[in-house]
């Protein structure tokens, strides 16, 4: 299952490469200073592409049908051009890509820390909570699995702390409506993420700067040996 996702989220990134005059050519561009330290000074990968997958995370979703929670796998996406990180999961429709500019991931990592400090209070004191932190900006491509992609401008994801019991606390991502660039009848509602404590270390660590720079040299380094082999 986790590698037929995989797939199709490939598959996706392929097809809206293949339909750049439709898609790429209006997410946008960043308008944040070039971080060389970080995303290095490559504006494409060795393959040509804006893009590449690397890392993956686990997370919840609710099922409100089967009244539960469900595991899923979400998978990092990483734009080189933009100096954007990506979460990329799918759910009964579609496929989902919410992207954080460099100023936003940053955001999202001060969330990150605070929600880890509460989760500390509140164990240690054994109560419960349920907060909103904050909100973070991001934008939104999704797609209809062998369909057309359509992209947000940037909106707003509000952040909370959810305790389910006094020993376990989540943090939730809720996603407002976001609507086509292109088309403001066209719209869609990402479902909401739903971690516990071990998937938000995960993504802290996903997220950090050494981290994005280890998997940027690490996806170059591969791409150009798969090249220089058929030199």
């Amino acid at each position: 299952m986790k590698k037929n996702i995989f797939l199709i989220l490939v598959s996706m990134s392929i097809h809206c490469s293949a339909e750049q005059g439709r898609v790429e050519n209006y997410i946008p561009p960043s308008t944040e200073e070039r971080n060389s330290i970080i995303w290095t000074s490559n504006e494409k990968f060795p393959n040509g592409k804006e893009w590449a997958f690397e890392n993956d995370f686990s997370f919840y979703r609710y099922v409100d049908i089967l009244k539960k929670f469900n595991k899923e796998t979400a998978y990092i996406l990483y734009d080189i051009n933009k100096q954007a990180i990506a979460i990329a999961f799918e759910d009964f429709i579609y496929v989902n890509r919410i992207f954080f500019s460099d100023v936003n991931r940053k955001d999202f990592l001060k969330i990150i820390e605070k929600y880890l400090d509460w989760e500390l209070i509140a164990k240690k004191n054994k109560e419960t909570l349920e907060k909103d932190i904050g909100e973070v900006g991001f934008y939104c491509l999704w797609s209809q699995k062998n369909g057309d992609s359509h992209l947000s401008s940037e909106q707003k994801m509000k952040i909370s702390f959810l305790s389910q019991n006094k020993d376990y606390h989540q943090l939730v991502l809720m996603f407002p409506t976001v609507s086509s660039e292109r088309n403001d009848y066209i719209s869609h509602k990402p479902e909401t993420i739903y971690l516990d404590k071990s998937n938000v270390l995960a993504l802290k660590s996903i997220f950090d700067d050494a981290s994005i720079g280890k998997v940027l040299q690490k996806i170059i380094q591969t791409q150009k040996a798969e090249e220089e082999k058929y030199k």
